[in-house]
């Protein structure tokens, strides 16, 4: 078998191997579109990218929300030390 022989029937097997790779990631990206399509009604990657995005402001949104709670916690915890209520730890 000639070296250019031998090149190509590499060259062939390689580009089956990503022809084969490519079609799997395109089953697993219809999959995964389905998947979110039916559970969150989500049709696009565009779609599923702007509701990570909405996701993500929703979870800052109540870490901000939870600090301020905790602030407001604090608060009244040193202000019911500093009146004797009780709250001390020893």
């Amino acid at each position: 078998m000639s070296d250019i022989t031998k090149k190509t029937k590499e060259a062939k097997i390689a580009l089956d191997k990503a022809r084969t790779k490519r079609a799997e990631l395109i089953g697993r990206r219809k999959q995964l579109l389905e998947t979110l399509g039916t559970k969150w009604g989500i049709g696009t990657v565009e779609e599923a990218e702007k509701r990570i995005e909405t996701l993500e402001v929703d979870t800052e949104e109540k870490e901000e929300q939870l600090r301020e709670r905790v602030s407001d916690l604090d608060d009244m915890m040193a202000e019911m030390k500093g009146n004797g209520n009780g709250c001390e730890s020893s």
